[in-house]
């Protein structure tokens, strides 16, 4: 049985940053979370199947585009047999300084992790065999729909033709900050050195995805033409299996599979006239007339009688093989309903099982969305708090300060005065002091 995504979601959706070399410039670019676009969200996740030795990455960036006019989520896809080398950087906590500037000051500033906390940062090194795929929706443009999203795409192409790679995340964003987790990553790259690490059975299904629409895996040259509106669906599909499949039209038997024609139907043979024997007397006209009727008569009641036997012997024979023929039909018939309603409720069953599926994606891909916008939020709040606080606490510190100087300066003049006193009435004598 396979487990759920409980059970091998090792690391959830959390903000996330990535770094790598520009195949084409050879400089070293950075994606991440609120950088370098303040609208620029990217998310990674992270599961892992101990006992089938199984796992998934995939790192989530949703972009504008033009053809749905709406936002929608890209997907990066390492797949573990691209994967040939996976290093687990700072998990001892000792390695905070090898931590790229932006990455940091990035975390920093979103309020996901500490810049003096050592080991507040974790980060993951793939080299891979091929480049990455990217799942994107089934449309035929990948034209960004803002100029913000038109920045992004640029780098999601340039990481997708990238063979190495660093994605970084905050400790305190995981979903486990125990020895434990950096046992199972430290596992996962022993896995990957040995070649033993193996896809998550359904990760790359990608007909479900986007509402039911369904998505297409493309990789990193594909994603520059779609990108440049070069590039779409065709009816042939694609390399991924995504799109439709031609079917060739079944030519005509040939007249050696046919078989031998059947044969003519045979016609009707017609009776004989009955040849009356001629009488070699003498006879008068009256007497061969009547002869003649009463031989017709005797004919006509002959074929009558035959047509009625013929009729009801056809007649019986059809009510006894149009019996069967019903009783046959009817047989079939029921057979056919059972069948039909066997088939019928196996496919309700798998519809229902499909479209349930499908909700439950639709639902995790709603709650992350929802789960994202308010942790946003929240993060928001918290810092606009954290302003509004410091603020508050300044102006009652400034007050506090300026009461405690005016008491000061009131508890010295009278010490001051009580002074003067004591001196002058102990010496009887009368001193003026200088104010």
């Amino acid at each position: 049985m396979q487990n759920s995504s409980e059970d091998t979601q090792l690391v959830p959706f959390v903000p996330a940053f990535v770094e790598w070399t520009c195949a084409r410039q050879s400089t070293t670019r950075y994606l991440g979370d609120r950088y370098p676009e303040r609208a620029c969200r990217v998310a990674l996740c992270i599961r892992f199947d101990p006992p089938r030795h199984a796992a998934s990455f995939k790192l989530r960036v949703p972009v504008s585009l033009k053809a749905l006019g709406k936002r929608a989520n890209l997907y990066l896809l390492l797949h573990p047999e691209r994967v040939s080398h996976l290093e687990l950087l700072n998990a001892d906590g000792n390695a905070a300084s090898g931590i790229p500037e932006p990455v940091r000051s990035t975390f920093v500033q979103n309020n996901q992790s500490s810049a003096s906390a050592p080991g507040s940062i974790v980060g993951l090194r793939f080299q891979l065999k091929q480049p990455a795929a990217v799942v994107v929706p089934a449309v035929p443009s990948l034209a960004p729909g803002t100029k913000t999203s038109g920045h992004i795409l640029e780098l999601v192409e340039s990481l997708a033709n990238a063979t190495a790679m660093t994605l970084y995340l905050p400790r305190q964003q995981q979903c486990d900050t125990s020895p434990p987790l950096v046992r199972q990553l430290e596992r996962l790259g022993a896995l990957v050195r040995d070649g033993r690490l193996g896809p998550i059975g359904g990760e790359l299904d990608v007909a479900s995805l986007y509402v039911g629409r369904g998505g297409e895996a493309i990789e990193g040259p594909d994603f520059g033409a779609r990108r440049r509106g070069r590039g779409g669906v065709q009816d042939g599909g694609s390399a991924c299996g995504g799109g439709r499949r031609y079917v060739p039209a079944e030519s005509p038997p040939s007249y050696d599979e046919l078989g031998p024609s059947p044969p003519p139907v045979p016609r009707p043979l017609k009776a004989p006239e009955k040849q009356w024997p001629s009488d070699d007397g003498a006879c008068t006209g009256e007497e061969e007339v009547a002869r003649s009727s009463s031989s017709s008569s005797s004919i006509r009641d002959e074929l009558a009688l035959l047509r009625k036997e013929i009729l009801d012997e056809v007649r019986r024979e059809t009510d006894g093989k149009l019996q069967q023929v019903e009783a046959r039909l009817v047989e079939r018939l029921e057979e056919r309903l059972e069948e039909a309603g066997r088939t019928f409720d196996a496919r309700m069953e798998e519809r229902l099982g499909e479209h349930a599926q499908e909700m439950r994606r639709e639902m995790e891909e709603q709650l992350d969305c929802v789960r994202q916008e308010a942790w946003d939020q929240d993060e928001d709040v918290k810092h606009e708090l954290d302003e509004l606080m410091q603020c508050r606490l300044e102006e009652h510190l400034m007050i506090a300060k300026d009461e405690l100087r005016d008491y000061v300066v009131e508890e010295l003049k009278a010490v001051e005065d009580t002074i003067k006193r004591d001196i002058s009435a102990a010496a009887n004598v009368s001193i003026v002091f200088d104010e």
